[in-house]
């Protein structure tokens, strides 16, 4: 949505890439809150949110990076936030 309204809004391209990148970070944590039958894997991620998979492993790096998701193990994610 941020991508679609952001230029008319007035934001800058940085703006609009920062709200877009959180934007995607926020679905991928709705996911892995509310899907029991949560997986960990790109793939499935994307075919859930409707993200590239470009965009969910940029998206679960900046979670990573800030500390908001620790991977526990291969089938175990945490958020910590």
């Amino acid at each position: 949505m941020v991508s679609l309204f952001g230029r008319r809004l007035g934001l800058e391209p940085t703006q609009i890439a920062d709200a877009c990148a959180r934007q995607s970070a926020e679905s991928i944590l709705r996911l892995i809150k509310k899907n029991p039958a949560f997986q960990t894997n790109s793939r499935w991620i994307a075919s859930q949110t409707g993200l590239s998979v470009d965009v969910v492993n940029r998206s679960l790096h900046h979670l990573l990076f800030r500390g908001d998701l620790v991977m526990n193990s291969a089938h175990r994610w945490t958020i910590t936030r």
